[in-house]
């Protein structure tokens, strides 16, 4: 599955780029698409590592709009961020890190739709999914290099 997902990170096409917004002002989106003029990015590479993609959204504390969204002055904390090419079956789901973010695949129709849980459950919810996505497919890092086997720790290799 990896290798066919790298295959499309450099395609063009209608990308899909959803997040995860802790400690959000009144009004912000919860875990909603996110896009600008109908397109953000314009492939799945820029999604995940531009200034604005999931790897810096994902960094502790997030790089993201921290004023436009933010409750609190310089802290705002997008646990997670999912995109994918619109029609596809596979998205990548990235989750917060303090030194990389994590990444794993998971079913598009998990992750998207109108059924969105409240608040309370979302994260939770997307928990339980990264980790079907992690016992599926597996887990990476995204460094600011790419996707990359994820490093061992303490002689655990996850």
């Amino acid at each position: 599955m990896w290798d066919t997902l790298e295959r499309s990170l450099h395609e063009g096409g209608v990308v899909e780029y959803w997040m995860f917004q802790q400690n959000r002002q009144p009004g912000a989106p919860i875990w909603s698409r996110h896009v600008r003029g109908g397109k953000r990015f314009q492939t799945l590479s820029n999604a995940l590592l531009n200034a604005q993609g999931a790897r810096k959204a994902c960094k502790v504390p997030a790089h993201y709009s921290r004023a436009r969204y933010s409750a609190w002055p310089d802290v705002l904390v997008v646990p997670y961020v999912a995109t994918w090419l619109q029609n596809a079956t596979h998205a990548y789901l990235v989750r917060a890190g303090a030194d990389d973010p994590e990444i794993t695949i998971v079913p598009v129709s998990e992750i998207s739709g109108p059924n969105v849980p409240p608040e309370g459950s979302l994260c939770v919810t997307l928990g339980e999914i990264f980790e079907r996505g992690v016992a599926t497919n597996g887990i990476r890092s995204l460094t600011a290099q790419g996707i990359q086997p994820l490093q061992q720790f303490a002689g655990i290799d996850r």
